[in-house]
This record gives structure tokens, C-alpha cells and sequence, in this order.
């Protein structure tokens, strides 16, 4: 049975048109239903995060601004998934058609 990945974002929000930008990725690839890989890394946007946010995700602004700058991020993430057909659980963030609408 052939790979699939599953990736997931937290986000700042709900509306890049209102500036939220990705905080995490996480990926994890299966196949047979298992996890036989994963990918995880918090990712520096350069957005603030609010407390209800910091509150609901546990990911501070502390946290992000230790991190990797967010196109590195998700650079790295593609180079994981590669050709592997993948599904997202975030739907709104990263829009109808995937990441290629996902913003730095």
C-alpha cells in the first residue's frame, strides 16, 4: 500500500487575508494505516500571537521566535512529503486547493 501524509498546522487564526500565518507544522506519513515517518517543526512567521491563541495552542510568541523562520519550515516539510499524496486537516487556513496557498 503506497504512502499517504497527513499534515496539520496551528495557526494564529483563521484568515491569512487577515494576516494569521502558520505557527506549527506537524506530518506524519502512513502506509497500511501506521505511522512510518514523521515531520514536526514551529515555525517563526513574524505575526504576533494572541493570548486566546497562546491559550488554545500552547505555542507562545516565545516559542516562535526561537524558531526557524517559517519558509525554511516549510521547505524542509515539502522536501518530507516529496511526490507522497497527502491530506490536511486544516482546511480554511491553507485553502481549497493546499499549501501552495499557504503564506510565510
Amino acid at each position: 500500500m503506497p504512502h499517504i501524509a497527513v499534515i496539520d498546522f496551528e495557526t494564529t487564526g483563521m484568515s491569512p487575508d487577515m494576516g494569521d500565518r502558520a505557527t506549527e507544522v506537524a506530518i506524519v506519513l502512513l502506509e497500511g494505516g501506521l505511522v512510518v515517518d514523521r515531520f514536526q517543526s514551529l515555525m517563526n512567521a513574524g505575526v504576533r500571537i494572541s493570548s486566546f491563541i497562546e491559550s488554545f495552542t500552547g505555542i507562545s510568541n516565545a516559542m516562535v521566535r526561537a524558531a526557524p523562520p517559517a519558509a525554511e519550515v516549510m521547505a524542509q516539510a515539502s522536501r518530507f512529503v516529496g511526490d507522497t499524496p497527502w491530506w490536511r486537516t486544516t482546511r480554511r487556513l491553507t485553502g481549497a486547493t493546499g499549501w501552495p496557498n499557504w503564506r510565510a
